[in-house]
């Protein structure tokens, strides 16, 4: 046998066995390559499975579609692979091709999904479509969720992946299978040679190939030669690097989907925890149908996702659909682009909210808008703030009525509009008159009370175009545009406007159970007249109001320039008081206080007057408020006490009879905690002895708080001085604390001795005043007495003290004290009435008839007193016991109806008969029913019918007086001084 034949036989031999191995070895390689793909590409799909089980929520996979999609989108994208996720019932619920959701599998996969569906295990499939070549590779695997196991099946398709790796391993099978053959060759001519360098490399190869089918992806082989073999190793090296790189790559992808899928759950976190609302409809039809909604939507409307979700983005405005703002944002929608508005919405319930609605357009990557997301919070509660800081700001917080700012900013336009027009614009500066009292001894709740209730009956009292406004305190502006008027007529429109305000106000209001009356002082601006500008005019209608009240209030005063004078003499008289006290211009000027049982002089009053440079004697109604206001009070207080107790003590000491003197203590006085120290020192200072001094308190100083006022009053009785209440029955004096007061007596206010003898409410509060002193034991001084019948009225009642211009003004220490070294005293009989005849008044408007009628009676032995006029009738009665009344029916000054029912309530026991020189049976009725009058007779020269009736009268009045006399009640007298 020849070498070459051996050879070939030794090489055969030994590389058939080699081939084979060779040939098993690429075939495995193949077979392991195959493996590792459809291990990569169930891991790949099981990575996706467990991210799309996080999209289930606890979900069925039907049940949210939408978000599968995005997901299928979302990978498909990212991978460039075919994907989808079918349910449980074998229907497609989201593919990249949308035209195949909703459908069935194809019969071919089905037995395997159903298997994957039942089992939970990956399985894989070859769809074999027609035109598809070796089919499309696909790998299904189990789509879990945590309570219901298995929810669907994700398929994936690897075929792409399995034909690039699988196509490497041809390709190496291939230069595998022609370097065999080439050595198949080499090897029948260098079979030793082969034997060296074949057997080896192949070996390596053989094991690094099973390496690599075990998993090592690192394993290489060493390729040191340049022939097929090395080849063959660097081909094997280059299959396993791409392997490497293949599986690098997919876990590149892996973290990046992981990536992905991490922030799309921030995101929808972030939303969901968002305060605000949040939806995303669609742009395109069916135009804004509800997407998405977050929790906060859920919250503030009402609605559950479920029920938002389908429903167009509107549905939450109801039947408001033309609301402009609505409007601006669906232009903004159409428009595709941003926009923000406030809408007003409605919840589930039904409850309306304020909506601020935030809308943008959202974009694919191509630019298109499909959708639109929408941001936004129920702002109610702010926008409700915010009207009721507006509302503050302009109207007061008490009475609803515009507010000072309010009142300046609608002058200053009017005072615009009136320059343009020529329209007078009239200010009025409305202050209420007994506020105060009301407040102090009623409380702040009645004074807010009756607040209320005047801004109420102010509003009502003028047109819907005027203002009402509160400027402070119990002070009211009003501004009326009073046209093109001329300042007269003006002024008269106005002046009618202003009666019928006082009238509206000065009507009885119930409040906490009483019956409560305030009146107001009213000044009058206006423009262009009094001022050009919204202070000014302001200005000048409180100047014109101050005036009003010095004037009597409940009233009404036009400014003039003379008022803005005399504010400007009352500003600089403010001014220079504070240097009164230095200079010492003030002093003291004294009035009598007489007894109406002796007719002496029992006690003096001391009253400030002010000495000024310039202007003389001024009286204490032109500076004591400023004094009150600026806390100088004080101080002059404490040097009229002082001034008081010394000069009564030099009067003593002049040998003159004791008698006290009385001071008046101001409301800041009786707040000072050192009052009684104060008064202390005076009398220490003096040497007057404590009884020697009064000390007089308004009534709404006392009644103003009460428990405060009770030590205080104790405190100065234990000092031993006397006390008493001045202006009583002008507040609201509650007569438990009266009782409790350790008052000496009180002063009958002078508003009610000034018309005592010509009108019945007077009289009775008199009267009730000075029985209700008595039966308290207090004395009763009546202020104010200034003509003879309010005196002898006065004794009659059985006051016990007046004081007044009747018996003297004021005067000076040294005046004073001369008019008590002469004894000065009241005449008599006006205090002590002789027994007299009582008399016939004759009232009549003709002095004739007068006349001839009082000589018809004086012939029959009457005593009779005539007047034309019916005020001094009054005094008549007042100062007279007068048993019959003739009345003239008909008289210009009064009514005679009118004045008989007049002395009817004062004075009950007379006789009264009405004279007429006509028949008005009318008339006559009507006295006769109010029984106002005895008799009605017609005149006549014949005065037999008048003798006899005025003789009926008087046998009338005599039996009342004597049943009177005989049944009355006992009047209680008090101590006397």
């Amino acid at each position: 046998m020849r070498i070459s034949t051996k050879l070939t036989s030794v090489v055969l031999a030994v590389f058939l066995p080699l081939g084979a191995v060779g040939a098993l070895s690429l075939n495995g390689l193949r077979q392991i390559a195959q493996d590792a793909v459809e291990n990569e590409a169930r891991t790949l799909a099981g990575t996706m499975a467990a991210m799309a089980s996080h999209e289930i929520a606890g979900a069925a996979v039907a049940e949210r579609p939408a978000r599968f999609q995005e997901f299928v989108t979302a990978m498909a994208a990212l991978e460039k692979r075919d994907l989808e996720i079918v349910d449980r019932s074998l229907v497609i619920a989201a593919d990249v091709d949308h035209e195949d959701i909703g459908r069935l599998v194809d019969p071919a996969r089905r037995a395997v999904l159903a298997d994957t569906l039942r089992d939970g295990r990956p399985r894989l499939m070859i769809e074999m479509p027609a035109g598809a070549g070796a089919g499309i590779r696909q790998v299904a695997v189990p789509v879990y969720d945590e309570r219901r196991g298995i929810a669907g099946a994700l398929v994936y398709e690897y075929t792409p992946l399995y034909t690039e790796l699988v196509t490497q391993a041809e390709r190496s099978l291939m230069a595998m299978g022609s370097t065999a053959l080439v050595l198949l060759v080499l090897a029948l001519g260098c079979a030793a040679w082969l034997s060296r360098r074949v057997v080896a490399p192949l070996g390596q190869l053989t094991d690094a190939a099973l390496q690599l089918a075990h998993g090592r992806r690192d394993v290489t082989v060493a390729a040191n030669s340049r022939d097929e073999i090395g080849e063959l190793a660097s081909v094997f090296n280059t299959m396993s690097a791409a392997l490497r790189a293949s599986e690098a790559n997919l876990a590149h992808r892996a973290d990046q989907l992981q990536l992905a899928n991490q922030a799309l759950h921030l995101r929808e976190r972030a939303i969901e925890s968002s305060f605000n609302a949040i939806i995303i409809a669609r742009l395109t039809p069916p135009d804004l149908a509800v997407e998405y909604v977050n929790r906060a939507f859920e919250r503030i409307t009402g609605y559950s996702a479920a029920e938002a979700i389908g429903m167009s983005a509107d549905f939450l405005v109801g039947a408001e659909v033309d609301q402009p703002a609505l409007l601006q944002l669906r232009a903004a929608l159409r428009e595709r682009r941003e926009a923000r508005a406030v809408v007003r919405s409605y919840r589930k319930d039904g409850t309306p909210f304020w909506n601020e609605v935030y809308v943008a357009p959202v974009r694919t990557e191509q630019g298109d808008a499909e959708h639109f997301v929408g941001v936004f919070n129920d702002i109610t509660d702010a926008r409700n703030d915010a009207e009721q800081l507006a509302h503050q700001a302009q109207f007061d917080a008490l009475t609803g009525l515009a507010n000072r700012n309010v009142l300046t900013d609608r002058l200053t336009q009017a005072v615009a509009g009136a320059a343009r027009s020529g329209d007078t614009i009239l200010v009025a500066f409305l202050d209420l008159d007994g506020f105060k009292l009301v407040n102090d001894s009623l409380g702040h709740e009645i004074g807010d009370q009756l607040l209320r209730e005047v801004a109420q009956r102010l509003s009502a009292g003028v047109r819907a175009s005027d203002t009402v406004a509160r400027f402070g305190g119990d002070e009211f502006v009003l501004l009326m545009n009073q046209g093109n008027l001329a300042k007269l007529c003006a002024e008269s429109q106005a002046a009618e406007q202003m009666r019928k305000l006082i009238d509206l106000i000065a009507a009885p209001v119930e409040l906490g159970g009483r019956s409560i009356t305030v009146g107001c002082s009213i000044g009058i601006a206006f423009y262009p007249q009094d001022g050009h500008d919204a202070d000014t005019l302001i200005k000048h209608a409180d100047t014109a109001m101050y005036r009003a009240k010095e004037l009597g209030r409940n009233g009404f005063q036009f400014f003039t320039a003379a008022l803005q004078q005399r504010a400007s003499e009352q500003l600089q008289l403010g001014a220079s008081l504070r240097q009164a006290l230095e200079r010492d211009e003030f002093e003291l000027h004294y009035q009598p206080q007489v007894s109406l049982r002796s007719g002496k002089v029992v006690g003096v009053e001391a009253l400030l007057r002010w000495r000024h440079p310039q202007l003389g004697l001024v009286g204490p109604g032109h500076f004591i408020a400023f004094a009150e206001e600026t806390g100088l009070i004080l101080p002059i207080g404490e040097w009229v006490l002082n001034r008081a107790c010394a000069q009564n003590k030099a009067w003593q000491d002049a040998g003159l009879p004791e008698l006290p003197v009385a001071v008046n203590i101001s409301a800041k006085q009786c707040a000072q905690s050192d009052l009684a120290e104060v008064v202390r020192r005076a009398l220490a200072r003096s040497g007057l002895a404590p009884h020697c001094l009064e000390l007089e308190l308004t009534e709404s100083i006392s009644m103003a708080d009460p428990e405060q006022s009770v030590p205080m009053m104790e405190n100065m009785k234990r000092i031993g001085v006397e006390l008493s209440i001045d202006d009583f029955g002008t507040g609201y004096s509650n007569m438990s604390y009266l009782r409790r007061f350790p008052i000496d007596r009180l002063k009958l206010d002078l508003s009610f001795v000034r018309e005592i003898t010509t009108d019945a409410g007077s009289l009775a509060i008199a009267d009730a005043i000075i029985a209700m002193s008595h039966s308290l034991h207090m004395e009763v001084v009546a202020e104010g007495v200034e003509t003879e019948a309010q005196l002898a009225l006065l004794a009659s009642r059985h006051c016990d003290i007046v004081q007044g211009y009747y018996f003297s003004k004021p005067l000076a220490a040294p005046q004073l004290e001369a008019l008590l070294r002469q004894d000065r005293r009241l005449p008599a009989g006006l205090i002590a009435r002789a027994p007299q005849s009582p008399a016939v008044l004759v009232l009549d408007d003709d002095p004739n008839m007068v006349e001839y009628l009082s000589l018809v009676l004086g012939q029959e032995g009457y005593v009779v007193h005539g007047t034309v006029d019916p005020d001094q009738a009054m005094d008549l009665l007042a100062s007279r016991e007068v048993a019959v009344v003739l009345c003239d029916q008909r008289m210009p000054a009064m009514d005679g109806i009118e004045f008989v029912g007049r002395v009817r309530r004062m004075y009950p026991d007379t006789m009264r008969i009405m004279l007429s020189a006509y028949d008005d049976s009318r008339v006559t009725r009507k006295a006769i029913n109010i029984g106002a009058v005895y008799k009605f007779i017609e005149k006549s020269d014949d005065p037999s019918e008048l003798k006899q009736v005025v003789d009926e009268a008087f046998r009338a009045y005599s039996r009342k007086r004597a049943g009177a006399q005989a049944g009355g009640p006992a009047r209680v007298a008090a101590h006397s001084r």
